[in-house]
């Protein structure tokens, strides 16, 4: 799981990425179902590849100077905004609708968006820092 710090990573926590989001939060409260990206500019969160491009490459303002995300920082991310603060701004309601996601749900979004947002396929990609080590030994 995320964050978890397997065994063998010298309890380092692993890498959030997008799919960890869609598959935990997003769809236990069913994002996609009132966000699958119909009209011009809503979000699509149907797919990672949608729901990324909406969320993330999509570096239009939101809402307050932000865009939905900002790799790195999530408080200048109204992602963030709109699923963790009661009143994220610009007329929005906290989401999902009714039904607050909880705190630890929060922080995996929270984690992501510091983590760089990233994909899963962006992750493996990345070399991983405990061969090069295990290959100076």
């Amino acid at each position: 799981t995320p964050g978890d710090g397997g065994a063998g990573d010298g309890g380092a926590p692993a890498v959030v990425t997008l799919e960890d989001v869609l598959d935990g939060p997003f769809a236990s409260y069913g994002c996609e179902g009132c966000h699958p990206g119909a009209g011009g500019e809503a979000i699509d969160l149907t797919s990672a590849d949608m729901a990324y491009a909406t969320l993330v490459t999509n570096k239009k303002v939101v809402c307050n100077g932000k865009p939905y995300v900002t790799p790195g920082d999530p408080t200048k991310s109204f992602l963030y905004d709109v699923l963790a603060k009661e009143d994220p701004g610009c007329n929005k309601d906290r989401m999902p609708l009714g039904s607050p996601m909880s705190d630890t749900e929060i922080k995996l979004v929270e984690d992501w968006i510091k983590g760089g947002a990233k994909r899963a396929s962006d992750v493996k990609s990345l070399p991983s820092l405990s061969t090069g080590l295990d290959a100076g030994v």
